[in-house]
């Protein structure tokens, strides 16, 4: 008896709207969309699929429903850069079409046009001191990556951004590897500087299959985007993760992305550093 939401965008999460339990629980279906902007085929596909409601983007980026019509322009949210599709996007759909059956329409998009992330939750986080921008998000796998990176590219289409990243040290080696396969594929940064998640503790980490030593797994990452010569500068740091992040500042670079580890540590640093908010 309760609601399922998934995206029409996505041939799994599509497929999951037929599913046949969906009948044998009595839910209701609400498909979203940024891809899909017609809304005669929506209707027809909303009757094919026997969903209640799809919330989607129109032309002019308006956020629509089937059966509420126009609720709000993305331009009202900050987090919209004018890339389509994005991740974000995707997830503020997932939240209006939740949303829409406890919140008034004035109220939601109230919500909308003063929505920031708190700072504890470390996602897109913007910053700024003098002429440098430095976003810090948590995007630790590829397909989040590309969002962000796409996102950003559409926002400062004059500047690639350098990214600051790592890998968490409980993945096994065949993950790592092809990992950084996949991200020495990556065509919208300058260069790449990999960090280790343990340097900064200074000790080994036991797992059930074995150990990790400080660097190793940031050395196992490096050598896996290093590998296909990628079309970008890559280096990797044996500092801590907040010594990385100043030697690339003191760069004086005009954009930087940092995929954090310690979020607390990262903003304390910033703010003695002088960083403002911006986003």
């Amino acid at each position: 008896m309760g609601k399922y939401i998934a995206s029409l965008d996505n041939s799994f999460t599509y497929q999951s709207l037929q599913e046949p339990v969906l009948l044998n629980k009595q839910a209701i279906k609400v498909g979203i969309s940024q891809l899909k902007n017609q809304p005669d085929k929506l209707a027809q596909l909303a009757e094919t699929l026997n969903l209640s409601d799809i919330f989607y983007l129109d032309e002019d980026n308006w956020v629509c429903s089937l059966t509420l019509g126009n609720l709000f322009k993305l331009t009202k949210f900050a987090y919209f850069f004018g890339q389509k599709p994005s991740g974000i996007i995707e997830s503020l759909l997932f939240a209006v079409a939740a949303a829409c059956d406890y919140v008034s329409l004035p109220n939601l998009t109230n919500r909308v046009r003063t929505f920031r992330f708190r700072l504890a939750s470390g996602r897109l986080l913007g910053f700024q001191k003098d002429n440098q921008i430095l976003i810090l998000d948590y995007a630790h796998e590829i397909q989040s990556l590309n969002f962000l990176l796409n996102d950003f590219s559409y926002k400062f289409t004059n500047v690639r951004p350098w990214l600051i990243t790592r890998v968490a040290p409980d993945r096994r080696d065949q993950y790592i590897q092809e990992y950084g396969q996949s991200i020495a594929k990556l065509n919208q940064i300058q260069k790449l500087i990999v960090y280790d998640k343990l340097t900064s503790k200074g000790i080994s980490c036991q797992y059930a299959w074995g150990e990790r030593h400080p660097n190793e797994t940031g050395q196992l990452l490096f050598d896996s985007i290093k590998q296909p010569n990628p079309n970008f500068v890559v280096e990797f740091s044996q500092n801590s993760e907040v010594d990385t992040l100043q030697a690339a500042l003191a760069s004086g670079y005009p954009l930087i992305i940092h995929i954090y580890s310690d979020i607390q540590q990262v903003l304390k640093f910033i703010r003695q550093a002088g960083f403002r908010r911006i986003l």
